[in-house]
């Protein structure tokens, strides 16, 4: 006996719990305003997601897709690892400005991780890694083909990268105006260009 056919669509369900999540993190998020997000019952939701922690899996592997690897790839793109490095501080300084004070959902997702059966643990934990992986290989680079003597190596690079990342993401969280945060970001990209 066939059940009732789905009254919704998986890839519409996702965006809303990544804007779901987003907006409220893991922890404030109840499988009531999932429902609600997608205006599915209880039983719908259940039978296409599992459990929350699916859903939020799920939601992040969205995010990550669209928003992250956008953002990386432009990183990849760049043949000149300075102003790839550069330029990724600088787009990230923008999106932490365009977002209604959520900053990152993958860095807040890193910072405060939510408790996860280690498989999902885990999937968090790569997706964070692919971020940091190409911006360690952006560094490295950098470090080799620089035609002058560098203040700093591949390891303090990624390090730097690293902590002016989770800074722009707590300014945006914290509601710290535009300008405050697009200067941060300029000036930790300036600061990488003259490494």
């Amino acid at each position: 006996m066939a059940g009732r056919p789905k009254s919704f669509d998986n890839d519409t369900a996702i965006d809303a719990f990544v804007e779901v999540f987003w907006s409220r993190g893991y922890e404030a998020t109840s499988i009531d305003h999932l429902q609600a997000a997608v205006g599915i019952k209880r039983g719908s939701f259940y039978g296409a997601f599992g459990n929350k922690e699916n859903a939020f899996i799920a939601a992040m592997e969205r995010y990550v897709e669209e928003v992250t690897k956008l953002v990386v790839g432009d990183l990849e793109q760049n043949p000149d690892p300075r102003a790839g490095l550069s330029g990724l501080l600088r787009q990230v300084g923008a999106f932490m400005t365009s977002n209604k004070g959520r900053g990152c959902l993958l860095l807040s997702a890193i910072c405060a991780p939510p408790e996860l059966c280690p498989d999902h643990a885990k999937k968090l934990q790569s997706m964070a890694e692919y971020v940091m992986i190409r911006i360690a290989g952006k560094a490295s680079l950098l470090v080799e083909q620089s035609d002058r003597k560098m203040r700093m190596d591949a390891d303090a690079i990624r390090a730097y990268m690293t902590s002016v990342l989770f800074g722009l993401n707590a300014m945006a969280k914290a509601g710290v105006d535009t300008e405050s945060i697009l200067l941060a970001a300029e000036t930790a990209a300036d600061f990488i260009e003259q490494a």
